[in-house]
């Protein structure tokens, strides 16, 4: 028994099997161009999209700049900088930003603004008495909480922060800016 792919074509001939295998391949050359040019489209489709949205996050930068938002700035000011572990930076500046929201005011959350400074060092072995950090730059009178607020953070954070290890030097020197419902763009470098 011959079972190939022309057996239910018993009795045509061979002019009828070409016509029919030419058929399919013009059909199948048909749905390859209709697929390369549904690609095409696709991908025409993507990179307006992407274009738009890189344009719409360009717009959308610039209008969040100058929304207000809670921002912490943290800068390693020892001459021995390049020393300083980036992890030991990285893990510190977050013990500080999940301490300064615990003791977040109530009047920061309500829209108060302004922008603290405060300079402090971490000691291998502290001394005692340990000195205090320095407010540099002060909220103002009026925004007392806002400048406790960011000493009361940077307190807890020095009591539960261990020295780096790899560190030779004594102690490292820090300056925190603590911003409150300010400008994102109106951070100073």
């Amino acid at each position: 028994m011959n079972l190939s792919i022309w057996s239910g074509w018993a009795g045509h001939n061979d002019d009828a099997k070409r016509r029919h295998i030419a058929t399919m391949l013009m059909s199948s050359r048909i749905c390859r161009m209709r697929l390369i040019a549904l690609w095409i489209a696709v991908l025409f489709l993507c990179s307006s999209i992407a274009t738009a949205g890189d344009r719409s996050h360009a717009k959308q930068s610039k209008a969040d700049a100058k929304k207000p938002v809670m921002a912490l700035h943290l800068d390693v000011i020892d001459p021995r900088k390049d020393d300083v572990p980036k992890d030991f930076t990285q893990a510190f500046t977050k013990k500080l930003w999940l301490g300064w929201l615990n003791v977040m005011p109530q009047s920061a959350m309500l829209r108060d603004s302004g922008k603290v400074v405060i300079r402090f060092q971490i000691f291998r072995n502290v001394p005692d008495p340990a000195p205090e950090p320095t407010v540099e730059v002060s909220a103002g009178k009026h925004m007392k909480p806002l400048t406790d607020a960011a000493l009361k953070a940077i307190r807890d954070t020095l009591k539960k922060v261990k020295f780096p290890a790899p560190f030779k030097g004594s102690r490292i020197e820090f300056r925190a800016m603590f911003l409150y419902n300010l400008a994102a763009g109106s951070t100073p470098q």
